[in-house]
């Protein structure tokens, strides 16, 4: 079928093999905006930047199972100007959380919270485990950057909560 970005009605992609018939329901096409074509390489006005290596691979694998019915999220925050990643609840309510220093300073408009879904950076990470990882965040977001030799890949991911004053 051909696609018309005008139809108002949901679609759905059926797959069957055999004895599997798999039916994914998608939206009316008018419902979800437009991917920019192009992501920017950089993003200006960024609080800090961030590279992503084992440790903090690791770190954040590891908190992510200790905590994982606790939170679907985590944050970046500063205390002391000095940058931690927060897994758990947000870092002034009675809760089960844990903190990570990062010896990174961010920049003076970095004043509060900026709070992700574990679950999609995890997804990032785990399928360009073999890439050079490094993240610009912004006030409301976040661009990661995954380079690899053969390929770039890059992702804006929206924050899911933003706590900036």
């Amino acid at each position: 079928n051909e696609y018309n970005k005008n139809d108002p009605n949901p679609h759905s992609i059926v797959l069957e093999e055999e004895n599997v018939r798999s039916n994914y329901v998608l939206t009316a096409s008018g419902v979800i905006k437009p991917y920019p074509k192009d992501l920017p390489n950089e993003l200006e006005n960024s609080v800090f930047d961030l590279t992503v290596d084992d440790e903090i691979v690791d770190k954040f694998n590891k908190f992510n199972l200790m905590l994982k019915d606790e939170t679907r999220s985590f944050s970046f925050f500063q205390r002391s100007g000095k940058l931690h990643i927060l897994f758990g609840m947000e870092r002034f309510v009675g809760s089960n959380n844990i903190s990570i220093e990062l010896d990174i300073k961010p920049n003076k408009e970095f004043r509060d919270e900026i709070i992700f879904s574990v679950d999609t950076f995890n997804s990032i990470i785990n399928n360009n485990e073999d890439c050079n990882i490094d993240i610009s965040v912004v006030k409301n977001g976040m661009l990661i950057k995954c380079v690899s030799d053969t390929f770039v890949n890059r992702y804006m991911v929206a924050s899911s909560k933003n706590k900036q004053k």
